[in-house]
């Protein structure tokens, strides 16, 4: 009963919390951020990748850093984050990261090496859902049905428009009804009827940020990403 209850408390404490960071994040879309602008650049990254091997994970590394910089800038409160499989912090809620275009799946993390809460079985390991303590916030770039033809399965129906958007899922939530998958690069995969279940979720309470389309094509140059802090007395760039 005792730990019922506790799990309750902490349930509606995540809740909260994902509230409370839905709210930072509606001020600034209110308030005149230029989330349009960083939908167009998120794109645009995503053009960049596209086509080859490991394309996702190239995008979606380039999109973190987009938005440790967007968001540093402009939410309160709000940095970088790079401990286990949390990214950011916003006025103390950490979160997981995960960016997607539409159906998707994800992946808590990109290591297959065995750890404290993994276990082996010839040469796989398997990871408990446990192991992860962090809500998660997902990046949708791609507004739409996930399924063409509508599908029930368990009672639950498949055929909502999942649209594009900046999602909060509370770790009690997906960690209660995640079975991991594996491929040849994870073993901590979350398979796509369950992230759009997590996304439904979300919709229902009022836990998500929509976006709006891009509407501009950008080219990403990398010899313009780089500035110098400062400049040395010998003429050699660097810190002083």
């Amino acid at each position: 009963m005792i730990i019922v209850y506790v799990r309750r408390i902490q349930t509606c404490w995540n809740r909260y919390r994902c509230r409370k960071t839905c709210g930072l994040l509606l001020r600034l879309r209110d308030g005149g951020f230029r989330f349009r602008e960083f939908v167009n650049q998120c794109c645009c990254l995503i053009r960049l990748c596209r086509g080859e091997d490991g394309s996702g994970l190239k995008s979606g590394i380039l999109i973190d850093m987009l938005v440790d910089r967007f968001f540093s800038s402009h939410v309160f409160n709000c940095r970088p984050y790079h401990k286990g499989e949390s990214d950011l912090s916003i006025d103390g809620h950490v979160v997981s990261l995960k960016k997607i275009t539409g159906k998707s799946t994800i992946a808590m993390n990109w290591s297959k090496n065995k750890n404290r809460t993994g276990s082996a079985s010839g040469n796989k390991t398997t990871t408990s859902p446990s192991h992860f303590q962090h809500d998660i916030m997902i990046l949708n770039l791609q507004g739409g049905k996930w399924w063409k033809k509508p599908k029930v399965v368990d009672g639950m129906s498949y055929h909502r428009t999942i649209p594009r958007g900046i999602y909060l899922v509370d770790c009690f939530y997906w960690r209660r009804h995640a079975h991991f998958r594996s491929n040849n690069k994870t073993n901590t995969l979350i398979d796509s009827m369950l992230l759009y279940r997590m996304l439904v979720r979300s919709l229902a309470g009022n836990l998500w940020v929509p976006l709006p389309e891009s509407d501009q094509e950008l080219i990403f140059d990398v010899s313009s990403a780089f500035r110098a802090i400062t400049l040395r007395a010998d003429g050699d760039g660097g810190n002083s």
